[in-house]
């Protein structure tokens, strides 16, 4: 079953799709066969949203305000 499902299931699963084809099974059992055979189902990653691309080939922006961060010492400006 689990290689079936491009090793997709876990052992719920597996427990659901041996018992839709007639063989009586726990849970349980089949958890811990799975789990002591080193079986783990593929997990899928959670998206991601890539908002800025700062090595970009495109020029950086001219400082049009002419805004001066720079402070000589600490919460000077």
């Amino acid at each position: 079953m689990h290689r079936i499902s491009r090793e997709n299931y876990g052992a719920v699963r597996v427990h659901r799709a041996l018992l839709q084809r007639g063989t009586p099974c726990d849970r349980k059992t089949v958890a811990k066969v799975i789990r002591e055979a080193g079986i783990r189902s593929k997990t899928s990653r959670k998206f991601r949203v890539t908002t800025t691309d700062s090595n970009h080939p495109h020029p950086v922006a001219e400082n049009v305000l002419a805004q001066d961060f720079t402070a000589e010492r600490a919460n000077q400006k």
